[in-house]
């Protein structure tokens, strides 16, 4: 495994995934998830997205944060929520935060492409095994 570079920070898409199913199970454990979690990216530069009512989120924000505080993630984390305008708003760690370049699909698909390279080199290695 060392020499598959995702199991290291700079390429750890797994990691990303740990995070995004930590807080789906959270959220499940509390009532407040409503479809799959979708991460995307490694771990050092990743988003999670989690579908949900606009009138649940301030409850889910509260939730994620005290999970992702005991994963020791929180102080590396931003938590955005979609306004009613529809519009992506940083709630954490400050409003100042900016999130369109976050959430750019350009972005977005960089990301997932990152991802598909990931499974396509793993796949490789179990079958070169």
């Amino acid at each position: 495994m060392a020499a598959i570079p995702e199991v290291f920070p700079n390429g750890n898409v797994i990691g990303a995934m740990l995070v995004g199913r930590l807080i789906q199970s959270t959220l499940s454990q509390h009532g407040l998830m409503y479809g799959e979690t979708l991460a995307g990216g490694t771990l050092g530069d990743c988003i999670v997205l989690v579908p949900m009512p606009l009138a649940d989120q301030a409850a889910a924000v509260g939730i994620v944060m005290e999970a992702l505080k005991d994963a020791a993630l929180l102080n590396y984390s931003q938590i955005a929520i979609l306004d009613e305008a529809g519009k992506w708003r940083c709630v954490f760690p400050s409003a100042d935060v900016k999130m369109d370049y976050l959430m750019d699909m350009e972005r977005q698909e960089h990301l997932l492409e990152q991802i598909r390279e990931v499974f396509a080199r793993l796949k490789k290695n179990d079958t070169d095994a």
